[in-house]
């Protein structure tokens, strides 16, 4: 299964996660939709449970994000990359990072990574 994220940074971005399944939205290269949220990480759509089972199972993991234009939504620029250091927070959160990693620090209490 090819399992990909994707992160939205803008106003207007979400974040989404893809993996190979016939039950998912199909996207290009053989990505399938697995979850989304929008920009303040409210889910749109997908399972955030079935990403966490592609996590823990060892499958690739791919983000991207999608930055448009606040009033023409033909104006956008797409950006896909495989994840390279993957955290799964409490069951409630998956936060990855693309190369450089930078680092992190979970706060298991709040809930949070920084």
């Amino acid at each position: 299964m090819k399992t990909a994220l994707i992160v939205g940074l803008s106003v207007l971005a979400s974040i989404s996660l893809f993996g190979q399944s016939n039950e998912n939205q199909k996207v290009e290269g053989g990505w399938s939709l697995v979850y989304a949220n929008n920009e303040n990480g409210t889910r749109v759509s997908g399972d955030l449970g079935e990403l966490i089972s592609a996590v823990r199972n060892g499958e690739p993991i791919r983000i991207g994000w999608t930055i448009e234009h606040p009033t023409d939504k033909s104006l956008k620029v797409e950006h896909f990359a495989d994840a390279k250091f993957i955290t799964i927070l409490s069951n409630y959160s998956v936060f990855a990072q693309i190369e450089p990693i930078i680092g992190q620090t979970p706060s298991i209490k709040d809930k949070t990574l920084r």
